[in-house]
């Protein structure tokens, strides 16, 4: 215990005079610096890199706190000495600072870091992990949304296109030992330069190459893509096996070299040996291709003949396979996995309903009648934000029935979104459960924005409905004083109406 305590006080000393050595000779003389030196101090002590709210419930910390006063106190040469402090978190909150302010240059401090592979403990909401510096670095110039105080937010500090072509190209080249480069190989798109690199990357056995080979749709690498069929001596790498990733690969370059393969691997496979983790990408790779060969494998799904034998998984990712690559001569197929099934991605939905609105009308009144609303996922609710322009245009009555449903169970960013619907439509019932809610919700912001698509009906008698439904509601999850707030903001909402 003696030599624990004391390895304990050691580490502690050390990080100590890692930060005193780091201010030596850089220290400014004014108090506000002092200030400054002090909340790097406490960082790299708390050693953590935590968004403003934090865990299942979202708790505030003063970890942020401190990033969020070092942001506004520190000056940029401030910022750029401390993105070599000796601290991980100090250098990864350093750097937030300086790409949320779109400091000039931010893309050569991020190429000065790709060596960083210090790890950083990173909790943001509710997800915890730990990271190579330099990833964070990456993860803030090239995600489009990032996990932050409000879960996921539009990134605002994402680099041009140009710069992260160059970051990319370096991360290629020289840094295969960041959890970048396997996202940047899946998601590599052609570009001259890179060929030779990606072809290497895969010849060394990376086979999550594979699909960014493959979108170069040369002829001379058919054979060698398809070498890759045999997956039982290769190591997975993140989930994703050899097999997974030459679907993905066959998806992006529907030759006909591979209708072979992939009519004997359904025959050795079918229906039960197609492992769940390569079934979605195998239904993509099939539904690439506008060859009866291929329609062929996939009309299996529709055969009586398999009806017991197949579990859900098939019907929903070949509806899925079949939106991504919704083209003519995967029409009727579509139609008959909506008709017979009940199955249909956003995609085709929206390419029926351009092409046929009259047979797709019927068919979507249909799915929106029997839908559950006990069971359903969030799937479910971007097909409906999907398709219910189409429904109030073709389907009134139908659209009007979905969204007193949705509109009394969900609550929050999708209510209000159901909500905003009924302003389209304006009918009654849909006024009546707007109503209902502002004297039932608990949820402040819902109860606002119903109140204002309410108001949308321009009815003389609606403001004193809004106010009858606001004092009866004794579900609100705020304290007196916030709902005295509340009812003031109402009550100016409404006497700006008049």
């Amino acid at each position: 215990m003696k030599h624990l305590i004391l390895l304990v006080v050691c580490c502690c000393s050390v990080q100590i005079l890692a930060q005193e050595d780091f201010w030596a000779g850089r220290r400014p003389a004014d108090h506000a610096h002092k200030s400054i030196e002090q909340l790097v101090t406490e960082i790299a002590q708390d050693s953590v890199l935590m968004s403003r709210a934090i865990g299942i419930g979202g708790l505030p910390n003063r970890q942020y706190s401190r990033f969020q006063i070092l942001s506004s106190k520190a000056s940029k040469e401030d910022l750029l000495t401390l993105t070599d402090h000796p601290s991980p978190v100090v250098r990864s909150y350093t750097f937030w600072a300086l790409a949320d302010q779109k400091v000039e240059g931010i893309s050569w401090i991020a190429r000065n870091h790709l060596s960083d592979t210090a790890r950083v403990r990173t909790q943001f909401g509710c997800v915890g992990e730990t990271k190579f510096v330099a990833d964070f670095y990456l993860d803030l110039l090239t995600q489009s949304y990032l996990i932050t105080e409000d879960y996921y937010r539009p990134n605002h500090s994402r680099l041009e296109v140009s710069l992260q072509r160059e970051i990319d190209s370096l991360v290629l080249r020289f840094h295969p030992h960041l959890d970048y480069f396997e996202r940047l190989l899946m998601r590599h798109e052609p570009i001259d330069s890179d060929y030779e690199v990606i072809r290497a990357i895969v010849e060394k056995g990376n086979y999550l190459g594979l699909p960014a080979l493959a979108r170069y749709q040369k002829k001379q690498d058919l054979a060698f893509i398809l070498s890759f069929q045999d997956s039982a001596s290769k190591k997975e790498i993140r989930f994703f096996d050899p097999k997974k990733c030459l679907f993905l690969a066959i998806e992006a370059f529907p030759d006909d070299y591979f209708l072979d393969f992939l009519e004997i691997y359904v025959e050795e496979n079918w229906p039960k040996k197609i492992r769940r983790w390569e079934l979605r990408e195998f239904y993509k790779a099939c539904a690439s291709y506008g060859h009866p060969r291929s329609q062929a494998i996939m009309r299996r799904v529709l055969d009586p003949e398999w009806k017991d034998s197949l579990n859900s998984d098939h019907f929903n990712f070949l509806a899925t396979a079949l939106g991504l690559h919704a083209k003519p001569y995967h029409e009727a197929m579509l139609f008959e996995m909506w008709e017979q099934h009940n199955r249909l991605s956003i995609g085709g939905f929206q390419f029926l309903s351009e092409k046929d609105p009259a047979r797709t009308a019927p068919l979507l009144a249909r799915y929106f009648a029997n839908f559950n609303t006990s069971y359903h996922s969030i799937y479910d609710d971007a097909f409906f934000f999907a398709a219910l322009p189409f429904a109030i245009k073709h389907i009134p009555d139908a659209a009007s029935d979905l969204l007193v449903k949705k509109i009394g169970e969900e609550w929050g960013r999708k209510g209000i979104l159901y909500g905003e619907f009924a302003t389209q439509l304006k009918r009654e019932e849909l006024l009546n459960v707007l109503l209902e809610e502002i004297a039932h919700n608990f949820d402040p912001r819902t109860i606002l924005k119903f109140a204002e698509f309410a108001l949308s009906y321009e009815r003389d008698d609606i403001p004193d409905a809004i106010r009858s439904a606001w004092n009866h509601n004794d579900k609100l999850a705020l304290s007196e004083e916030g709902k005295e707030a509340i009812g003031r903001e109402l009550e100016l909402m409404l006497k700006e109406k008049k």
